[in-house]
Parts: structure tokens; C-alpha cells; sequence
């Protein structure tokens, strides 16, 4: 595992499944309680993040609904609200002078892209939508990590703390 990636989600959260090398059940608990052990050979630790095909998918963070390619593009700035299509892994949309925008993530240059008629720049505000993809628990760097959706029980959907102890 990448603990050098993984500890850019501290502040988000970020649920892992761990277990010590001489037990066989793993727990759950949260990444901040585990700070200490990220580098501790003797914890297998893997974090409950959701994959990158996310980003085009609703999900429910904080009881609000909302499609994070969307969010992101509107934090890009490019975006305001205009009709929108998403095609496989990119956001377009019109604006009132009939030039059509695509916002994409590309994981091949971990980065942001805008194009407008076929030019394609750089997002200039890279830190707030890394930020965004954190604070959703999006695998944006492709940490080994478990879909929580694929859990019994996902943490992160639970809001009576009483019944999670994380």
C-alpha cells in the first residue's frame, strides 16, 4: 500500500479495515485512530475508499445527493449550472455563446483538465478539487483499498453514531 497517498485522507474520515498479523478478523476503525501504525509492518491495513468510476455516479455524502464530476467542475469554476452530459468520464456542457466545455480527471497525469474547441488547459485550482476527491473518499490515486459499498454494512451511510464505534 501506498501510506505516503493514503495519508492525504486523514481529515476525511477515511474508514480502514485492519488486522494485526496474528489475528485472523479484521476490525474496522478510522484512519486518524491509526495514524500512528500506517507504517507499522505488523498492522495489514486497507482503507474503505470508493473507485475512481465514482466520479460519475451519484453518490450520497452527508445524507446530500450529488454526481462528484459535476461538483468538481463547478468548483473548477467553468461550469455554472448549465445543461450537462456526461459522457463516459467526461462532463460537457454549452455555454450562452455556443461553445461547448469538457471537464475531465485524468488518472494517467493525476490531474485536471478543461477544453473548450478542442484546446485542452490545465484546471488552475488542482488543490480544491484533490480536496473535493478527498473529502468524498474518492480512491484517486489507486490505493489497494475495499469499495464500502461492498460491505454489509457501509460506515460511511450510517448516521446514528451509536451504532458505529469508528
Amino acid at each position: 500500500m501506498k501510506n505516503n497517498e493514503l495519508t492525504h485522507y486523514l481529515n476525511s474520515g477515511v474508514k480502514v479495515k485492519y488486522k494485526w498479523v496474528d489475528e485472523i478478523n479484521y476490525k474496522l476503525s478510522s484512519l486518524n485512530s491509526l495514524f500512528h501504525c500506517i507504517n507499522n509492518p505488523l498492522l495489514n491495513i486497507t482503507p474503505l475508499l470508493y473507485p475512481l468510476s465514482c466520479l460519475t455516479e451519484t453518490i450520497n455524502h452527508e445524507g446530500k445527493y450529488e454526481i462528484p464530476l459535476v461538483e468538481l467542475a463547478k468548483i473548477e469554476g467553468t461550469y455554472k449550472g448549465e445543461e450537462y452530459e456526461i459522457l463516459r468520464d467526461i462532463i460537457a456542457w454549452k455555454v450562452a455563446d455556443g461553445n461547448e466545455w469538457l471537464f475531465r480527471y485524468s488518472s494517467t497525469y493525476n490531474s485536471f483538465f478543461k477544453s473548450l474547441e478542442g484546446c485542452s488547459y490545465t484546471a488552475t485550482n488542482q488543490l480544491a478539487l484533490f480536496q473535493y476527491l478527498f473529502s468524498r473518499r474518492i480512491n484517486v490515486f489507486g490505493i489497494e483499498a475495499i469499495d464500502p459499498r461492498t460491505l454489509d454494512i457501509n460506515p460511511y451511510l450510517i448516521t446514528n453514531r451509536r451504532l458505529w464505534n469508528g
